[in-house]
């Protein structure tokens, strides 16, 4: 299975979050997304659960979540709901970082994810720049200590 993002693997996880015809309200969109990504985390299945986050965000950003369509009430609910999925977003994020096997490929396909994430700076709260940041922060560490292992185990 390969999504649109060009992410794939031979396990994943069947990800659907949206009908043709009809819009998943928000409870209904969180509860599959959990769902999904918690049955992804129990495989440690990280490319699943990249997925998830990126199927569910690519939902968020085409969905409204109320009914009272085009008023300025409805703007601000929707911000507020999609700022709500963006910080359990990087949540998630940050779990499947620490079940992701360490290759390029991999940590690739998990900034991949925090673009995704970042993609609408209206929608970012405090707490989840700071948590962005913490997970760059994290996969720069881990990828320094990588890297300065290959150095010293080719010079001795």
């Amino acid at each position: 299975m390969t999504d649109s993002y060009g992410a794939g693997g031979t396990d994943m996880i069947s990800v659907t979050v949206n009908n043709a015809n009809e819009s998943l309200s928000y409870y209904h969109l969180k509860n599959a997304s959990d769902s999904l990504f918690s049955a992804a985390l129990a495989k440690s299945d990280s490319d699943a659960a990249a997925q998830v986050i990126r199927a569910t965000l690519s939902e968020v950003d085409k969905s409204v979540f109320l009914s009272d369509r085009g008023t300025h009430r409805e703007l601000l609910a929707t911000n507020s709901l999609s700022s709500s999925f963006r910080q359990n977003a990087i949540k998630q994020l940050l779990l499947t970082f620490s079940i992701t096997p360490s290759s390029q490929a991999a940590f690739t396909k998990l900034i991949d994810v925090l673009v995704k994430i970042l993609e609408a700076p209206s929608e970012i709260s405090d707490s989840t720049a700071i948590d962005c940041s913490l997970f760059f922060n994290s996969v720069s560490i881990f990828l320094e200590k990588q890297y300065r292992r290959m150095i010293t185990y080719h010079l001795f």
